[in-house]
């Protein structure tokens, strides 16, 4: 066989490899590894394979009506893919940040603060291609959220509000745009403009009136006028945070419930344990 056949054959060869279009169940396996490297904290080799999946084009295929199971909910695959590199850069970041705050060596310091400026910003840009990218309105939607968590998580106080501003703006119906009102209170707050602070979340309380979210909202008015020393506001606010939480009436699930939440890192204080710091 001559040489001039020879790599005739590999040429056609290495062109069917590369035009050659993954299945349907290749892709649902890749992401479905990629979801095993982000549970076992593999964030680098989990974003390799989310992008990975998020770049396949094909002929043969159509790849966005590929569906994935993510918790029960089914998404298009390369939007989920797309959401979840997001959500690994964000955890990338919280773990150089700490490296960077914990190191004692100014080197290996100012290396873990560039690692983490770096994995914020593709945080940031994952999740804004997300907002305005995906046809899936739920992850539309928890993308907003998380682009305002992670604003937080940074103290860019001033992007959490536009952050805020923009979910509400786009999704003035949906239920987890609590999270856009809740935020941008904490983050006047955080920047002591307590008045700024009290509006947001009165208007918090004016769309959601219970849940965790709500009772902490009536808390950190009270804390707001504290501040401003206007103590018989502040008096007020608490009071009414006292009076709703019922704790003569709740029932040994709702107590149990309070626990669990908790436990499972979803609340930094139980209702409970507002109502005895505002009384």
């Amino acid at each position: 066989m001559s040489l001039t056949l020879i790599l005739t054959m590999l040429a056609a060869a290495g062109t069917y490899l590369a035009t050659r279009a993954p299945t349907e169940g290749e892709l649902v396996s890749s992401f479905q590894e990629a979801q095993r490297f982000y549970a076992e904290g593999a964030y680098d080799q989990a974003i390799a394979e989310y992008t990975e999946v998020s770049h396949v084009r094909s002929r043969v295929l159509e790849v966005g009506q590929v569906q994935v199971l993510v918790d029960e909910e089914s998404y298009p695959l390369q939007e989920a893919a797309a959401y979840q590199i997001g959500n690994a850069y964000s955890k990338l970041y919280e773990e150089y940040d700490r490296f960077a705050s914990d190191s004692r060596s100014p080197a290996r310091r100012a290396d873990y603060r560039v690692r983490a400026d770096s994995s914020f910003a593709l945080a940031i840009a994952a999740f804004r291609r997300v907002i305005s990218t995906a046809e899936n309105q739920i992850l539309k939607v928890q993308a907003h959220g998380r682009l305002i968590d992670l604003y937080f998580t940074a103290e860019d106080y001033p992007d959490v509000i536009i952050a805020s501003r923009e979910m509400i703006a786009a999704h003035p119906d949906d239920p987890h745009v609590i999270v856009a009102y809740y935020n941008t209170g904490w983050a006047y707050y955080e920047t002591r403009r307590f008045a700024r602070a009290i509006e947001s979340f009165r208007a918090l309380l004016a769309r959601f009136s219970s849940g965790y979210r709500a009772d902490r909202s009536l808390f950190q008015i009270g804390e707001c006028h504290r501040e401003r020393g206007e103590y018989q506001e502040a008096i007020e606010s608490y009071r009414r945070l006292v009076e709703r939480q019922r704790i003569g009436e709740l029932t040994d699930e709702e107590l149990l419930q309070m626990k669990r939440e908790k436990l499972a890192g979803l609340v930094d204080e139980t209702a409970l344990e507002l109502a005895a710091k505002a009384e």
